[in-house]
């Protein structure tokens, strides 16, 4: 089969990401995973900019909000690979999984991708509103029917897209443990709340070392 005759991972993921991402580890399991990674962390940084995750913070521009989202995005995307196919692992053991760190990894970076179409979405959004955006004044600028009907349109979009991300990990993550997507979503699910108890010890060791310190 020559390379024009593949399916597109980028395409087929979307409607077949078990098939998807089985033909992905059994070729190239490493190929542009971290560029996968950090591309997944920047559309993610830019969601938080159109769905008001920041607040509203009227002191920095919109140029300043986009490249700290760009940045900070990038690098969480990169981390959260590094870290997080060792939790789904470790977890993923007490479901019956037999994932390697590497295709679970490869697993992680390629559910990235619908989101990362989205990136588009979060552009368009930016282009119309802007600093608007940044501020917190968009609901107060949807005083006609067009602007206010283009606003939902793309934020549902965005969530459908957010929503279908999700169920692509799921599927993802199942293929490369060898399990079913329930036990693919479980598998999610503890090593989320693995993360969130490693987080908050680490916030609290931190905490207290800073209040004795203090």
């Amino acid at each position: 089969m020559n390379d024009s005759d593949k399916p597109n991972p980028w395409i087929t993921i979307w409607l077949q990401p078990r098939a998807t991402i089985r033909r992905i580890l059994d070729s190239d399991p490493v190929s542009h995973v971290w560029l996968l990674g950090a591309a997944g962390g920047i559309a993610q940084g830019f969601r938080a900019i159109n769905t008001d995750e920041y607040g509203a913070v009227p002191e920095l521009s919109l140029g300043a909000v986009v490249l700290i989202s760009t940045i900070v995005g990038a690098l969480s995307g990169v981390v959260a690979l590094l870290v997080m196919p060792y939790l789904l692992r470790w977890t993923g053991r007490w479901l019956g999984g037999a994932g390697s760190l590497v295709d679970l990894r490869a697993s992680l970076a390629w559910a990235q991708v619908p989101g990362i179409w989205g990136l588009a979405l979060h552009v368009v959004l930016i282009a119309a509103f802007g600093q608007q955006l940044v501020d917190g004044s968009v609901a107060e600028s949807l005083d006609s029917g067009g602007k206010a009907a283009f606003f939902l349109i793309v934020t549902f979009a965005i969530a459908v897209i957010a929503i279908w991300q999700l169920f692509t990990t799921v599927k993802t993550v199942a293929e490369a443990n060898g399990f079913s997507a329930w036990r693919g979503f479980f598998n999610l699910l503890l090593a989320g709340i693995a993360a969130a108890l490693i987080l908050l010890t680490v916030l609290l060791v931190v905490g207290t070392v800073v209040g004795a310190l203090g």
